[in-house]
């Protein structure tokens, strides 16, 4: 059993409590006059005990005042207002100032003392010096009533559930009346739902969690109330509560919402450009954007990898990368880099402008805009190509005119003797050799000039072409190696097709040679078919050619053949698959060209590895008869006229003299222009036609026909030339020139000329 002991006090108990008080303890008898202190009192007032015991409380030597230096009321002093109410004082504070100008704040709690007969006898009272925590709080106060920063506190409201549903306003600084524009007044100790009825349920569900949990927020949100965008900061100070701290940054927001703006617009308009764009890191390579342009060539979007490995198949960055020179030593642009180059991926060629420019995220990267010159590049080809044949041209149609020139007594004095008595029987046989020889000759010119586009002349008769073929086999195999052989396949009965024997020549040659460049290297068949084809209206071939008959000809070669891409450019001009000293690209695009024009039509079957065959396909002419070309010629009616001839050649003036005076006409010639001009300017009368050649010294044949002309307009002029020249009729009218005929020509062809003038 436990003895229980009465604990008792010590007599001195109330002394030890007084003297480790951490508070000063006062007490004051009836007149207010301090009668005990403790040592904590003793300190906060600036006295010992000695001095403390009979000082008044309000003695003049401290001065007390208010908390902001202003006088402090008598009767609002603790001992008055304990004496006067008979009841306690709490957290009185004020401010008393030492002698020597040292002030200390005080908080004061205060209780009455009664005598026993319930008499006032005086007070009790505890000092707290406040002074340190005014400072504090008055340095916070000043924070907060200077911060740039909006500060508010609230009270979260909630449901029956705890759910929040509304806040209230306890205290905000001046910053949040400035920056929300809700004036202090007007908020303190309201709910936000009366103040701004639309407010984002955002808020009110975001601060319910920061005072209810007690885990600190920080976000950005947009109130569209205040039309304001806002940084918050937000943690509790104590449950059920939430202070915020914000700023405004709607103009950052604003600013920001510009600049993506502006970039939108930025690669709205690299997308819009038909040139393929894209940006890289100048460190990495690493591709930041691509054009829409530059994604559609490529085929996808290949940002984030490497351009050099996407863009051109390299396994390290390009040799002739500009990225190093796009900076200056202060990591300034340097402008625009340009430079040309043909791209291994899309096989085209390029002109890339290269730079440096701030990208959206702020670094310096390299943009390249690279416009296709692929199209440039192949029209400066063909511009070279047909320079080339302008040259190949202009020399033709010299050369033409020469051999023409030379061509013309051949034929003319072949045609005489072969009229004449002169000759013996068995030389007849030869001269008749040597005139289907010089219309040889001068169909071969004829040719060389359509070739080298200097003539436009194609008259269309029924042509055989089998034996048109033949010739052009004949003429291909001298140039033909050993192992090439050419087999034949021509049938019997062909019908006649309506062309120009010259392009049909031209079309053969064209595909014969293709076939034979097919195999040049390790030889094979070359194989020319010709037959008639009856052409259904469900053919199976691969034309658009009307129902109806047709002569198929068929060009075939066991060379390498061609892919699907190579037959898809084949007929292209200037497509070639040969090398630059082996054709110009032209020949098939002719070819297909000549043929549209009779209304026929081509096209070719072909697999790699197992030749090709070209099959061209022509109307027939609906006649089985080919006009005669080197018969003996229909005889003339003779004339009587007087003829003046110029031409410098002396042997040409010497042929048409012979040629006209045997068929009755008086032949006055020259062999200068200006001498034959005075002749007739002398006595036009004299004269009732003029042949003239169209080039010559001192004088061409136009500038003479135009002279004379004028001088008698009704006198017929027949112009001669050496190859083909095309001249507008109202030209010609005006020069009066009646005729124009290319040499050279044959005895008959100038008599009717003749005839068809003077009539």
């Amino acid at each position: 059993m436990t003895q229980s002991h009465e604990y008792m006090l010590p007599d001195d108990f109330t002394t030890r409590i007084m003297q480790t008080s951490p508070v000063g303890i006062v007490v004051l008898d009836a007149d207010g006059r301090i009668i005990i202190a403790n040592q904590r009192a003793e300190k906060i007032l600036g006295i010992s005990q000695t001095d403390a015991r009979g000082r008044y409380y309000n003695a003049p030597e401290w001065r007390i005042t208010a908390l902001d230096g202003t006088p402090f009321p008598e009767q609002d002093l603790p001992f008055h207002r304990v004496k006067n109410s008979r009841a306690q004082v709490f957290d009185i504070q004020h401010l008393i100032r030492w002698p020597d100008g040292r002030e200390v704040a005080l908080s004061i709690n205060a209780s009455p003392l009664s005598d026993p007969e319930s008499r006032f006898n005086g007070m009790v009272a505890t000092l707290e010096d406040i002074t340190a925590r005014l400072a504090t709080e008055n340095r916070y106060e000043m924070m907060f009533q200077q911060m740039l920063d909006g500060f508010a506190l609230h009270e979260i409201i909630t449901d029956d559930t705890g759910t929040p549903v509304d806040y209230r306003f306890l205290d905000i600084n001046p910053a949040f009346e400035r920056l929300t524009g809700l004036k202090k007044d007007a908020v303190i100790g309201r709910r936000v739902l009366e103040i701004l009825p639309e407010i984002e349920p955002f808020w009110i569900k975001t601060y319910g969690s920061v005072a209810l949990t007690g885990t600190p927020e920080t976000f950005e949100n947009y109130s569209k109330e205040l039309d304001r965008h806002f940084h918050v900061t937000a943690f509790r100070p104590a449950p059920g509560q939430f202070a915020s701290i914000f700023s405004d940054i709607t103009r950052q927001k604003k600013s920001e919402k510009a600049l993506i703006q502006s970039q939108q617009r930025f690669l709205t308009v690299l997308n819009s450009i038909d040139a393929q764009i894209y940006v890289c890191d100048m460190k990495t390579h690493e591709i930041l954007f691509m054009n829409a342009h530059m994604k559609k060539i490529f085929g996808k979007d290949f940002s984030g990898q490497r351009c050099y490995t996407a863009l051109r198949a390299q396994p390290a960055p390009c040799t002739f990368c500009r990225i190093d020179s796009l900076l200056d030593e202060k990591g300034q642009p340097t402008g625009v880099h340009s430079w040309q180059g043909w791209n291994p991926v899309t096989h085209r060629h390029y002109m890339n402008y290269d730079r440096a420019i701030e990208w959206t995220d702020g670094r310096m990267v390299k943009i390249q805009v690279a416009m296709d010159t692929t199209e440039m590049k192949t029209m400066e080809t063909e511009l070279l190509e047909a320079q080339k044949l302008e040259a190949i041209g202009i020399l033709a149609g010299g050369i033409a005119h020469d051999f023409n020139n030379i061509l013309f007594p051949i034929l003319g004095l072949t045609e005489l003797l072969l009229e004449s008595d002169l000759i013996k029987p068995e030389a007849e046989p030869h001269l008749k050799e040597i005139r289907k020889a010089s219309n040889r000759a001068k169909d071969l010119v004829r040719q060389i000039l359509t070739i080298s586009r200097q003539s436009t002349t194609h008259t269309k008769v029924p042509v055989d072409i089998r034996p048109l073929a033949k010739e052009v086999i004949k003429l291909s195999k001298a140039t033909l190696p050993s192992t090439i052989r050419i087999a034949q396949k021509i049938a019997k009965h062909c019908p006649l097709v309506l062309a120009d024997p010259v392009q049909i020549h031209q079309i053969l040659l064209n595909l014969i040679t293709n076939a034979f460049q097919a195999m040049e290297d390790e030889g094979g068949i070359l194989t020319v078919a010709i037959k008639p084809l009856e052409l259904e209206k469900d053919s199976a071939l691969p034309t658009s050619l009307p129902q109806g008959t047709y002569i198929s000809i068929e060009i075939s070669d066991t060379g390498k053949g061609m892919d699907d891409t190579v037959l898809g450019n084949i007929f292209d001009p200037y497509f070639s698959t040969k090398a630059k000293d082996k054709g110009t690209g032209l020949g098939l695009s002719i070819v297909k060209g000549v043929l549209a024009n009779l209304n026929g039509d081509i096209f070719v079957q072909s697999k790699p590895g197992e030749g090709s065959t070209f099959t061209v396909i022509l109307p027939a002419a609906g006649t089985d008869e080919a006009p005669e070309s080197n018969g003996l010629e229909t005889p003339v009616v003779f004339g009587s006229e007087t003829i003046l001839v110029v031409d410098d050649e002396a042997v040409i003036c010497k042929t048409i003299k012979m040629i006209l005076e045997k068929s009755g006409y008086k032949v006055i010639d020259f062999q200068a222009s200006p001498e034959a001009f005075e002749a007739f300017s002398t006595d036009p009368q004299q004269f009732d036609i003029v042949i003239t050649d169209m080039t010559m010294p001192d004088m061409t044949g136009l500038d003479f026909a135009s002279k004379v002309s004028k001088v008698r307009e009704d006198i017929p002029v027949i112009m001669l030339t050496g190859y083909d020249k095309q001249i507008p009729k109202e030209k010609l009218d005006q020069m009066g020139i009646a005729k124009i005929l290319n040499k050279p020509l044959s005895k008959s062809s100038l008599l009717e000329a003749v005839k068809d003038v003077t009539q």
